[in-house]
């Protein structure tokens, strides 16, 4: 599928700047903070990271504050525009794809960020920058601070912290470690949505650093109970994810060389290494499918999370997934990594494989195809784990109450 100019994850809402100046006046009324938030991605651009942000905004909005957010501008989308209740500026940068950002695309963000973040500031001040991504966002964030005093709390993703992705940004992280360090220990606060990635990020820095962590969410309604009645779910084997070696599809293409599931195999998603795992899939003997990049809430993507039975997620090193979320909602039985990041998310609602481990992800997927009553009662645990953990109004709930303390009354 080809993704279109209209934002369509998280049911972007566009409104008049009027609409959304009123709203503002009343967040601002009720006493909430002014937030501005930096991404480089938001959607419809990004992978994971872009709808988290999205859904964070409309929580922070939800409970009373002003939010405001400055991102990369692409295309043909518009410099300003109002998603629900939240303001999103988006500023002249260097990008050439929609779901991926290159290292020297990223650096052409910090410059124009800061010029419209210092603008909007001077004309109605904010209380707090949440910067997602160390970066570029968090040296924007910095360089605000630096030169107005506003304070800033950075939520990582994953690809923003050294050592965590060999995929991308590794020379560009050896390059910036001092920037970085300057970044962290300049902040008011850092989140992290996973134990594991704090971790990695207290190891860089160095010395001891104070990590909150808050997970990332996924909506209530974003797949209805009706996905676990009989005669849903079908013979389907899914992979949601951007295509990078690490992701792992290729050890799901080899697992299913030479075994006959029964399963149809779809791989969602959009990378440099879609042209090796196509040549795999010419040894799989069950039909595989490239459906490219798919919107987070597309008709295509969540009909393929609502009827696949099965969900591979064999990547070789995580943060938080939201791919696992959507997975677990729709009531899928996961063959995941065995990572702590994993376990983080998914707890017993999962099987487990060592990274790499194609002989024992042929095994599950084979136990999985034979039993579907077993695979089944897993997504029914899976579904309900995310209920009761991971909705983004229990989720936001945390931001909000954590920001309110971070920052001093208005």
């Amino acid at each position: 599928m080809k993704p279109t100019a209209e934002p369509t994850g998280l049911s972007f809402h566009r409104e008049s700047p009027s609409s959304s100046a009123g709203a503002a006046a009343e967040a601002v009324a009720r006493g909430g903070l002014r937030i501005l938030v930096l991404n480089y991605e938001y959607p419809p651009l990004g992978g994971g990271a872009s709808p988290v942000t999205a859904a964070v905004c409309r929580e922070l909005a939800a409970h009373g504050n002003d939010v405001d957010v400055v991102t990369m501008g692409f295309r043909d989308l518009p410099a300003e525009e109002a998603d629900g209740p939240v303001r999103v500026f988006r500023v002249k940068c260097l990008r050439s794809a929609r779901h991926m950002c290159r290292a020297h695309e990223l650096a052409t963000y910090i410059p124009s960020a800061y010029v419209r973040a210092r603008r909007l500031h001077e004309k109605r001040p904010y209380d707090l920058v949440h910067s997602h991504f160390f970066f570029p966002c968090g040296v924007v964030a910095r360089s605000l601070r630096k030169k107005l005093g506003i304070p800033y709390v950075v939520t990582a993703h994953g690809s923003d912290v050294p050592g965590y992705n060999p995929d991308r940004f590794k020379r560009m992280h050896a390059l910036l470690i001092p920037a970085w360090r300057s970044v962290v220990g300049h902040a008011s606060a850092i989140t992290s949505p996973s134990e594991s990635l704090a971790r990695l990020i207290r190891k860089n820095f160095g010395k001891p650093c104070d990590i909150r962590i808050i997970p990332n969410g996924i909506r209530e309604d974003w797949m209805d109970a009706g996905v676990l009645d009989p005669g849903v779910k079908q013979r389907k084997v899914l992979f949601v994810s951007r295509l990078f070696e690490r992701k792992g599809a290729q050890f799901l293409l080899e697992a299913m060389r030479g075994m006959q599931t029964g399963h149809d195999v779809h791989i969602v998603g959009e990378g440099p290494y879609r042209p090796a795992l196509e040549n795999l899939a010419r040894g799989v003997p069950d039909r595989v499918t490239f459906h490219g990049w798919l919107e987070n809430d597309s008709p295509q993507l969540a009909e393929l999370y609502r009827t696949s039975s099965i969900f591979v997620f064999p990547s070789l090193s995580e943060n938080f997934p939201i791919s696992l979320l959507e997975a677990m909602i729709s009531g899928m039985a996961i063959v995941a990594t065995d990572l702590e990041s994993c376990h983080e998310v998914l707890g017993d609602a999962a099987r487990y494989i060592p990274a790499g481990d194609t002989a024992g992800l042929r095994e599950h997927l084979t136990a999985l195809s034979s039993d579907e009553s077993a695979s089944r009662d897993l997504g029914r645990t899976a579904r309900q784990r995310v209920l009761d953990e991971f909705t983004w109004a229990k989720v936001g709930l945390r931001y909000h109450d954590f920001f309110a303390r971070l920052v001093p009354s208005r």
